[in-house]
């Protein structure tokens, strides 16, 4: 799990972790700009009247620094940290510059604020309306999954020959996931939860994905009977070339191999 990038540290030489450091450091400066408007000052913003912001939650900053703490571990808590950062960023530097502005400034904003505060309400109402009308006259996007991502046909296929198999199907892991929904007759050899299962499981996947040596006998190790495959994965290559599994189905997208004794007619 380690070679995944999803499970990875943070990598700073790059796109990603650079966009990392840059939201991080907004982050910060947006707490510190929350901290110094919350100082008293001369400014006519330090003095907290009835309608002013109130200085950011210890729960929020809190949340920040775990999810920092969690994001600079794996990089896929970035997204988890990026919540609790924007209220940083936006809450700290509005703040501050309502601190730190004149009486004509602070009018403006004090004025915006109130028409945010009387006109939410009205326009998300709008959005909902234009996103209900969209719906009923079919301008939405289908909901679904896409057929030329995921074996969409191969699953309908397998679920009208009304059999399922006793081992797991084998299958990729973003598909196997998609499979439990589907098709929850059936068990999967793995899906997409890394986590539950651990690094010598996934060298022993990764194996059989490949079509190393080895990869039939293992697959009768753990019963599995039916694969579901895209077409150019090494395994499916393999498969066509052993006596062991029969090509059951292919479309564009996927192929489904089945062990001789256990496949049933097409």
């Amino acid at each position: 799990m380690r070679a995944t990038a999803e499970f990875a540290p943070a990598a700073f030489d790059d796109r990603a972790g650079a966009a990392f450091l840059v939201f991080l450091a907004l982050s910060v400066a947006g707490t510190l700009c929350a901290a110094r408007a919350a100082a008293p000052g001369p400014s006519r913003g330090s003095e907290r009247g009835p309608g002013a912001d109130p200085p950011l939650l210890p729960g929020t900053l809190l949340a920040l620094g775990a999810t920092t703490a969690m994001a600079f571990v794996s990089i896929r808590h970035v997204e988890v940290m990026v919540i609790f950062g924007t209220l940083a960023i936006s809450g700290g530097f509005s703040r501050y510059v309502g601190s730190r502005s004149d009486a004509g400034t602070g009018d403006v904003l004090e004025a915006l604020r109130a028409r945010e505060r009387c006109c939410g309400g009205g326009a998300l109402a709008l959005v909902l309306a234009a996103i209900c009308g969209l719906a009923i006259a079919g301008g939405l996007p289908r909901a679904g999954f896409d057929p030329r991502q995921f074996p969409v046909g191969a699953g309908a296929a397998l679920k009208e020959s009304e059999r399922a198999p006793d081992g797991p199907v084998f299958a990729p892991d973003i598909w196997g996931g998609y499979l439990l929904l589907e098709w929850p007759q059936a068990r999967v050899f793995v899906d997409g939860r890394w986590d539950m299962y651990g690094d010598a499981f996934f060298e022993s996947y990764a194996g059989i994905y490949l079509g190393q040596p080895g990869w039939s006998e293992a697959l009768r190790e753990t019963q599995v009977t039916v694969a579901i495959l895209p077409r150019e994965a090494p395994l499916a290559r393999a498969m066509q070339a052993s006596p062991d599994w029969s090509l059951w189905r292919g479309d564009e997208t996927a192929l489904v191999f089945m062990r001789r004794t256990d496949a049933p007619p097409r």
